[in-house]
């Protein structure tokens, strides 16, 4: 992934978790670890934009009114339209910046390594699991599995 799109979706993907890191500071291992911890609860989100358009649209009083430029006065409606717009730009931005994630997990996917990445990140099965877990369930030893977990997350970052 390219430094810009990680950037770009970090700054997504941030807004949606509410943790605002500081961008010049970013550490790609972590982010990118950061947003495979967090990839199937996005996913989640993602998957109905509906749903989505219902998160976080605050509900004003009737009675506010918003001034717009050239002294007009502007109504609520006309305040929830521009909101909604914003909201379902949000939407489509953030859409486009998980299927660039998306893409570069796929691109992973048929190593033999990965399975790590899917029990410790994407709690396939119910829940994530610890390296040692994952040590168990593949047959191989902790250093192992941390090897290939940091392996492929630089790769991947």
């Amino acid at each position: 992934m390219k430094q810009e799109d990680m950037e770009a979706l970090m700054a997504r993907i941030d807004h949606l978790c509410e943790k605002l890191p500081n961008v010049d500071d970013i550490n790609y291992f972590q982010a990118m670890e950061r947003l495979l911890r967090n990839y199937r609860r996005i996913e989640g989100i993602l998957a109905d934009e509906e749903a989505y358009m219902e998160i976080s649209i605050p509900q004003r009083s009737k009675s506010i009114v918003r001034m717009q430029s050239g002294g007009e006065r502007g109504g609520l409606e006309e305040a929830a339209a521009e909101l909604e717009r914003k909201k379902r730009e949000e939407y489509r931005k953030t859409s486009l910046e998980f299927d660039r994630l998306k893409r570069v997990v796929e691109r992973f996917e048929d190593k033999k390594e990965f399975e790590v990445i899917r029990l410790c990140y994407f709690g396939d099965g119910g829940r994530a699991c610890k390296i040692e877990e994952a040590a168990r369930e593949m047959g191989v030893n902790e250093k192992t599995v941390s090897r290939w977990r940091n392996n492929l997350i630089n790769d991947m970052a």
